[in-house]
């Protein structure tokens, strides 16, 4: 046990005090705080330089006049704050389309109105116009350009769509022998309703689980990595000799892995602890710019989600490190340290591509039985947690599973180890591997 401390202790130590860890750390940090702190940043930098609402007024405001016709003063024609007039054209088969009703659902526009859109692309392409319209009955057509995301995003075919049924139920309600306060009041009726989500809101926890299962695949790969390079590196410069005069291969092996695992939980811990901190301290700023973000933000950073977070990744890791440092002892140079990498890098991309799929339908019987699967279970079950509503029973029999697939998968690479750390030479194919499980 004394040889495993002091394995764990050197490894762990050479981690966190090495320059490139403490680097990554501190970049890391740095963004989430930034991130963290952008609806605060940014809405400091609208005030300071000139903006009049900010961030907060763009976004929660809409960037415009609405249907009741308020912000019709002459700085506003435009619609988005920016004081331009765009210009439109209009082509009205049957005089439907009132200017007040053009004014209600589309403001942002100065209409001309004209017999005939010949020639109109050219226009709009030459930007005399911003958009052209015909209308005839239901039946419209919108000419617009989308030169940006951007433009697409903001497309007026959904506010023109509205008006044109509007105007074509107002002429209906009219012919019916209604009056025009009724046909306002049935027009301008709006539905009061409340969403009940019953178990988990599917979209906020779809972000949480994209999120958090991207950065265990990350860490997994990325430790995983460094434990590989680790065991080849002492290869390639002969003091894996000494350390195994030193220590037994077995506890060399798991106080590499464990030391190593520790290291990326500290950097993992971290960075969750901090980004929670910023998120947290800047939480009314968030809910300010959107309060879906706020409420997937809160949800993240439960109590429980945290949790669990910690565990799979625990359980991600030593899935895998113990194939890495097994498959690193098999060769003594660094160029052949990506051939033997491809094994445990499949599985976790594999794993990670399932996690992937079951997102879009969590409850599917397939991703069930993948979070069962010991090394697919860390991400797939991690999934389902963040998802759906998962009885304890289920998430304990996975995690039971994955360490009993842990204990196994390090007895059997530690037999691998034992052999290959005093192997030299060329990289053993598989059937060499298979040889050197049953030698041991």
């Amino acid at each position: 046990m004394r040889q495993f401390r002091t394995v764990f202790k050197f490894e762990y130590l050479n981690y966190v005090r090495s320059k490139s860890y403490i680097v990554m750390t501190a970049i890391l940090l740095l963004v989430v705080i930034l991130g963290g702190s952008f609806p605060t940043i940014a809405g400091l930098a609208s005030g300071m330089f000139g903006g009049r609402g900010g961030i907060f007024d763009g976004i929660a405001g809409g960037g415009g006049g609405g249907r009741d016709g308020e912000g019709e003063g002459e700085g506003d024609a435009g619609g988005d704050g920016s004081g331009e007039v765009k210009k439109a054209a209009l082509l009205d088969a049957g005089g439907s389309l009132s200017d007040e009703l053009l004014e209600s659902y589309l403001p942002a526009f100065e209409w001309e109105r004209v017999g005939s859109l010949d020639g109109v692309e050219g226009r709009i392409e030459g930007g005399e116009l911003s958009m052209a319209l015909a209308v005839d009955g239901l039946d419209f057509t919108l000419y617009e350009m989308q030169e940006s995301i951007a433009a697409a995003s903001s497309s007026s075919w959904t506010p023109a769509s509205e008006m044109v049924l509007a105007a074509y139920r107002g002429e209906a309600l009219a012919a019916a022998g209604l009056s025009q306060p009724e046909i306002g009041a049935i027009l301008g009726a709006a539905a009061s309703g409340e969403r009940v989500t019953v178990g988990k809101d599917f979209m906020q926890n779809y972000w949480i689980a994209y999120a958090l299962v991207f950065l265990l695949y990350i860490t997994t790969i990325m430790y995983g990595q460094y434990t590989l390079v680790s065991v080849v590196t002492e290869k390639s410069s002969k003091a894996m000799e000494l350390l195994i005069t030193s220590a037994k291969p077995l506890r060399l092996m798991f106080g590499k892995v464990f030391g190593t695992g520790c290291a990326g939980l500290t950097q993992f811990c971290a960075v969750m602890l901090c980004a929670a901190a910023s998120l947290g301290a800047n939480m009314r700023s968030w809910e300010r710019l959107s309060p879906e973000i706020a409420g997937i933000i809160s949800a993240t950073f439960s109590a429980g989600i945290m949790v669990y977070a910690v565990a799979f990744f625990l359980l991600g890791f030593f899935s895998y490190a113990f194939i890495y440092a097994a498959m690193g002892s098999t060769v003594s140079r660094m160029e052949d340290a990506g051939a033997v990498a491809t094994l445990p890098m499949i599985l976790v991309v594999a794993t990670f591509m399932v996690s992937m799929a079951g997102m879009a339908m969590p409850s599917a019987p397939y991703v069930t039985v993948c979070s069962f699967v010991p090394f697919l279970s860390p991400m797939v079950m991690f999934v389902r947690v963040c998802m759906t509503e998962v009885p304890l029973y289920e998430v304990l029999a996975a995690i039971a599973l994955n360490c009993a697939y842990v204990f196994c998968s390090g007895w059997v690479s530690a037999k691998i180890y034992r052999v290959g750390v005093m192997l030299y030479g060329n990289a053993p194919k598989p059937r060499d591997i298979l040889r050197y499980i049953r030698q041991a």
